[in-house]
């Protein structure tokens, strides 16, 4: 067999025995879902600032897309994101205003 033979069975296998491939995938994770986690927060410590590159180079690279997507977003739920403000000022309004009067004091200081 070669690649593309290759690649042509595995996409037809793939695509017959889609469910059970997910499923399998699923259970898998249920059974090792802390131990996944665990290592991805290890991972994710360990390679902070790599991360964090990766992230920004992303972002400057897709700047004018995002910034449209994110624009395109807020106006088309509009509501619920004024709701779901409104809600997070109420539960965390005493953080809000400690936050804000150290902002100020550092400003002023």
């Amino acid at each position: 067999m070669n690649k593309e033979e290759t690649k042509e069975y595995q996409r037809v296998y793939y695509q017959n025995n889609k469910d059970k491939i997910k499923e399998g995938q699923h259970r898998y994770y249920e059974k090792n879902k802390d131990e996944i986690k665990k290592k991805q927060i290890k991972y994710s410590q360990k390679n902070k600032e790599k991360i964090s590159a990766q992230r920004r180079e992303y972002y400057l690279k897709n700047k004018e897309s995002l910034t449209k997507y994110s624009a395109e977003y807020r106006q088309k739920n509009k509501e619920t994101l004024k709701e779901y403000y409104r809600e997070y000022y109420l539960k965390n309004k005493e953080k809000i205003k400690e936050r804000a009067q150290l902002r100020a004091e550092a400003d002023l200081g």
